[in-house]
């Protein structure tokens, strides 16, 4: 929540389009957004673990279904939580308890082609890594491996023309599962505003429609159609009869109360 006040459990994210603010964390409904539970940083050391347990302590044991970031999950949670009666699903950090066989593709990711994939499990806890534009590892404990038909679009230029071909590949059942539950996502937050250009480039794109709508604004009030305005009064120049120009009795003198000489006549 952005907020520059003197408070205490202020942070500072120099990484964030927002730098200074609370930071809080939230347990939001999949399908509304709407808020189910959060709590407030207030800048004392937690452990993740310990962060997603008070949030998600009145659903144990009720078998509800959370989706979470990789900035959370890891395999050692995922256990924890399934132990506590909540499913897992949601994409993971390799670092963060997964079999060395599996970390080795982020490394080496030429061992995958496009739409492969590779799993391993342990109990009810799948890691499933798959290979489309990018490689995307992810961790479940409510499905299976079992792949799906996508089509997807490919952009090539051919004579100087950009042209979009579809193909299928095949994919996780669980990541179009995962997908739609976490469409909510702002994707310009996400995505595009936390490189510095592009957010300096929406700020004075932002200045520039506001001076342009002012000028548009401006203009259609000076060119209202009044009569009292239709032509603006300019004042015409003074020009001196040609009597005052005539030498004789308009001679500069210094007059009383002035350092320079003055006409007399004139002053």
């Amino acid at each position: 929540m952005p907020y520059k006040g003197h408070l205490s459990i202020t942070v500072y994210k120099p990484k964030k389009p927002k730098k200074y603010g609370v930071k809080l964390f939230f347990v939001t409904h999949s399908n509304t957004g709407y808020f189910v539970d959060f709590s407030v940083y207030s800048r004392v050391f937690s452990m993740l673990r310990d962060s997603v347990f008070s949030l998600v302590d009145c659903f144990h044991k009720q078998r509800y279904h959370l989706f979470m970031d990789n900035y959370y999950n890891s395999v050692y949670l995922t256990q924890e939580l399934y132990e506590a009666g909540v499913h897992i699903s949601g994409t993971l950090r390799l670092v963060r308890g997964a079999q060395n066989v599996l970390k080795r593709f982020t490394s080496q990711p030429q061992h995958l082609a496009r739409g492969e994939t590779e799993w391993r499990r342990k109990g009810a806890v799948f890691v499933i890594w798959w290979k489309g534009v990018r490689l995307v590892p992810m961790i479940t404990t409510s499905h299976e491996p079992i792949q799906e038909e996508v089509v997807q679009q490919k952009k090539t230029l051919r004579q100087g023309r950009v042209m979009y071909e579809e193909f299928r590949v095949e994919r996780p059942a669980f990541i179009g599962h995962y997908n739609r539950h976490m469409g909510g996502v702002d994707l310009f937050d996400q995505l595009i505003q936390y490189y510095p250009f592009a957010r300096r480039t929406r700020r004075w794109t932002q200045k520039l429609l506001k001076y342009i709508l002012q000028l548009a604004l401006q203009n259609a009030y000076n060119a209202r159609d009044d009569p009292a305005h239709a032509q603006i009064q300019t004042s015409r120049r003074i020009v001196d009869p040609v009597c005052r120009l005539q030498p004789g009795d308009h001679t500069l003198e210094l007059l009383q109360g002035h350092r320079q000489k003055r006409c007399w006549v004139c002053h």
